[in-house]
Parts: structure tokens; C-alpha cells; sequence
């Protein structure tokens, strides 16, 4: 982000900071001094309610008099005001949302947006359930999933980055997709403030908890919330909360479980048992030829993907590669961080998907900083 000095000089001369702190803020705000100020002012309290014109406003000329006259009036002038972002907003009322699977689109607004600070870096549309926390605890129900919830401060630097860094990324959405219900809720709103007083425990901000349908918060991410954290926490919560595939039987077969478990004798085979096909083996990955390291893109090459290894001993690798690289040459990568080299093979994590050598990053779409598993083939 490109900014001139005199930016930089508008800000501190407004706001009274220093200029590690003016850079922080104009470069947070894409240049724009007015957001800066606004922002600044939000995360460190007062008002910072002025437009462009207001901030960029010489003062006027004194006008010639004579002291023995008396002094002309002060020039007018016409400044726009925003209003506070310390003011209590205004909560607006919600549809309920079905139980069915279309759960997802343009959300009703949680609350107005009133200050550039709130809309600077929004939440994906198609990420948001449109509901009540109520109705998102039912339709995880329904639809076998976890809620995901996100109460965000806005007065605290912290949550702007959530929405900018974590929630816009495509690895961290696909993973929500798949798994949970998301919501996301301001901490002084109606129903933000109804959920505090469920869960006391949620105080740090931004808080990202986990709620099973039943309402049991089996999960929180605290501390630093940066992109690589949430995906990991997630990953690691899933793993040890794999959904469990149910047989349906039918009531005659229920009763006749029922009695046998009751008997503790062994459950005889149903005919739908019968009739399915012996499960086949998953297909053995081929042998890696032996293949050097791709080298990293630059800062400024094009058409470039990060990806996250998570390695043999839990420990997580970044690295840059162009999204022409096959899995190979991931692998190749991947043998150069292990002190002796062995069989692996790569796979994707929800859904779980062993990647093939020839593929490339684009052809097996992965999403920039996604995560991946690097497993020992025997």
C-alpha cells in the first residue's frame, strides 16, 4: 500500500500519535486518512467523527481590522459528522430461518452500519447462517453439524483482522461449509449480550467458540487468533469429532436389535447388511520418483498459492509454491524438512482426500493457506 507523507502528516497531526502508529492505521485503511482516524480513534476511544474536508481544512486567513474596531465575525464552514461508534446501535429484528439446507446467503443486518470501522472488512455473505443463535443450535441439529460462533468487538483492533484475515480466507469457508453453522454476533447487541449471559466464560474478544446443538460449548479459541491458529484448532477439533454414519433400520429390525442386545447375543446380519458389497481397499498411493524441491515464487511472482503442511510430528511448515506445482514436488519439499527420507503421501483434511502425484495445486483446487497432512505410506 503506497501512501504519501503528507497522509502520514495529516494523520499526526489530527490524531497527536507517532508515526509508527500512523503508518499502522493508514496502511490498515488502504490510504484512506478519514478510516485511519476513524479506526484509530475506535480502538483507542474519543471521537473521530470528520470527512475528508474537515481533516484537510486549512484554517482561514485573520482577516485585516483595527484594534480600535471591533473584530469581524469568524467565517462559517459546514462539517459532516458521523456518529460515535461508542453509541449503543440499534438491533434489527431477523427472519427465522427454516430447517432445511439452504441456510446460507445474504444475511439479514445484525446491526446498522454506521461507522466505516464496522464495514471496512465484511464477513462473506455466503458464510453467515441468516437466524438466531436459537435457530442455528436447530438446523446443526438437523443437518448433523457444529455451531460456530464469533462475538466481535469492533471497538478492539483484534476483530477487524479476524474478519479481514480469517474469515475471507477460502481454506478456513471450506471448512466451515462442510462442518459448521456459523454466526457471528456483536457483543452489545441483544442477542450477543443474551449469549454472554449463557456462556460467562466467553470474555476474551474476539471470541470464537464451538456449541454442539445441545448448547454444551465444547470448544474455544483463545489467544492470538491468526489465520493458521484457526485452522488448526479447527482441524485438531474435528479430528477428534468425526461425524458418526448411522444405519437406519427399520422398526422391526430396532425391536429385534433390541432383544438380542438384551439377550447379549450376537446381532444377526440385516438384509441390507447382506446385499451391500465387501468394502475395497483404499487404493496404495504410487512411489514418489526422486525429484528436487521446487523453488519458492518471489514476492511479487504471480499465480501463487500458500500451503500449511502439517508434519509427521504434529509441527506445521509454511511455504510458497506456484500453482502449477504437482504433489510431487510438494512431497519433494516435504522430504527435505524430515531427518531421514521415507515413504508419504499428502492428504487433503475435511474432506479427507489423498492427493495424487501428477495432480497440481490448481487442478486439485486447493485454496490459498490451506492446510494439509503429510502421513507415513508403510
Amino acid at each position: 500500500m503506497s501512501f504519501s507523507d503528507e497522509h502520514l502528516q495529516e494523520f499526526i497531526n489530527f490524531t497527536g500519535s507517532d508515526i509508527e502508529t500512523a503508518r499502522q492505521f493508514i496502511e490498515m485503511s488502504d490510504g484512506d486518512t478519514t478510516v485511519a482516524v476513524e479506526l484509530y480513534y475506535a480502538t483507542h476511544g474519543g471521537d473521530a467523527a470528520v470527512t475528508h474536508q474537515n481533516i484537510a481544512r486549512e484554517e482561514p486567513e485573520e482577516p485585516d481590522f483595527d484594534s480600535t474596531q471591533t473584530r469581524a465575525p469568524a467565517p462559517t464552514f459546514v462539517q459532516n459528522l458521523y456518529q460515535s461508534i461508542h453509541q449503543q446501535p440499534r438491533v434489527v429484528d431477523r427472519r427465522i430461518m427454516p430447517l432445511d439446507d439452504d441456510v446460507y446467503g445474504e444475511p439479514q443486518p445484525r446491526f446498522d452500519r454506521y461507522s466505516p470501522t464496522q464495514a471496512m472488512f465484511p464477513v462473506p455473505p455466503n458464510l453467515l447462517f441468516r437466524g438466531s443463535f436459537e435457530d442455528a443450535k436447530e438446523v446443526a441439529k438437523h443437518m448433523g453439524k457444529f455451531v460456530l460462533v464469533n462475538i466481535q468487538n469492533y471497538s478492539q483492533f483484534a476483530c477487524h483482522t479476524l474478519d479481514r484475515d480469517v474469515w475471507a480466507s477460502d481454506a478456513v469457508q471450506s471448512i466451515m461449509k462442510s462442518n459448521f453453522i456459523f454466526i457471528q454476533l456483536q457483543e452489545n447487541s441483544e442477542e450477543g449480550a443474551q449469549f454472554l449471559a449463557f456462556y460467562p466464560n466467553a470474555i476474551s474478544r474476539p471470541f470464537i467458540g464451538i456449541v454442539s446443538p445441545t448448547g454444551e460449548l465444547v470448544e474455544e479459541i483463545s489467544g492470538k487468533v491468526s489465520l493458521e491458529r484457526v485452522v488448526e484448532k479447527i482441524t485438531e477439533f474435528l479430528d477428534q469429532h468425526q461425524p458418526r454414519q448411522v444405519q437406519q433400520l427399520s422398526e422391526d429390525e430396532e425391536l429385534h436389535a433390541a432383544m438380542m442386545a438384551s439377550l447379549a447375543q450376537p446381532l444377526p446380519v440385516t438384509t441390507q447388511q447382506a446385499t451391500q458389497p465387501a468394502p475395497q481397499p483404499a487404493p496404495q498411493p504410487a512411489p514418489q520418483p526422486t525429484l528436487q524441491a521446487p523453488a519458492e515464487p518471489g514476492p511479487d511472482d504471480a499465480n501463487v498459492s500458500t500451503i500449511i503442511f502439517r508434519m509427521l510430528d504434529g509441527t506445521r511448515v509454511k511455504r510458497r509454491f506456484f500453482v502449477t506445482n504437482t504433489v510431487q514436488e510438494l512431497l519433494a519439499f516435504v522430504s527435505t524438512q524430515l531427518p531421514q527420507p521415507c515413504k508419504l503421501q499428502i492428504s487433503r483434511t475435511y474432506p479427507k482426500l489423498v492427493l495424487q502425484p501428477h495432480d497440481t495445486i490448481e487442478s486439485a483446487n486447493l485454496a490459498n493457506n490451506e492446510l494439509l497432512v503429510v502421513e507415513r505410506v508403510e
